[in-house]
């Protein structure tokens, strides 16, 4: 039936949606060039069980379906006009953004609660991860308030002046495609005590 056309709401096909906000996409599909002798498609909505309403005048059906966004939900939704003469459908890609989860941090390959202790004038090298979508960037403050970028934190011959309180901050940007972008942030401390070797005569 050349003379019946389907649109979703979002043109590019792809949603980007903020955990835990309700979402709201709608399809239209439209008769054209039609004397009204056909009836009107139906339109159906596959979509995370989500809930969905109709509107209808003389040449258009429209469906909306809206459902509250959890992650792991990236998923194709469908939106499906079943007609007698010919079925179409149009999809959207779905990706459900949330910030970044409180980071782990782990030094040889162990997982640390919040101290580490360290012998002196030894290497230390701190790992920090972080789920998000997107996947988040890494940020160390340091002790003497300085700065590093990046999931690993590494000191050569770390001495007194590197004790102290680290603070890993995983970030992200969370722009959707209906509202306002937000950064997601989150962060963990660890504090980093130094050992001597105490050196015994005989």
């Amino acid at each position: 039936m050349d003379n019946l056309q389907i649109k979703s709401s979002f043109v590019n096909k792809n949603l980007y949606a903020l955990s835990r906000i309700l979402v709201t996409v709608g399809c239209l599909s439209l008769v054209i060039n039609d004397a009204g002798g056909n009836p009107l498609p139906d339109l159906l909505w596959e979509c995370n069980n989500g809930s969905s309403t109709k509107r209808s005048n003389e040449s258009t059906v429209t469906s909306s379906v809206s459902w509250v966004a959890k992650q792991g939900q990236n998923k194709k939704c469908f939106c499906r006009s079943l007609h007698s003469e010919s079925n179409q459908s149009v999809e959207v890609n779905l990706d459900v953004l949330f910030p970044p989860k409180v980071p782990n941090v782990s030094t040889d390959s162990v997982n640390v609660e919040s101290t580490i202790n360290k012998i002196i004038n030894t290497s230390l090298v701190i790992h920090c991860n972080s789920t998000g979508n997107p996947e988040p960037n890494f940020i160390w403050l340091l002790p003497d308030k300085s700065i590093s970028k990046g999931d690993a934190l590494i000191i050569n011959h770390i001495d007194m002046s590197n004790k102290g309180t680290y603070y890993c901050k995983a970030e992200n940007m969370l722009n959707p495609s209906n509202g306002n972008v937000e950064i997601g942030r989150s962060e963990v401390s660890i504090d980093v005590h130094l050992l001597k070797i105490q050196n015994f005569k005989v």
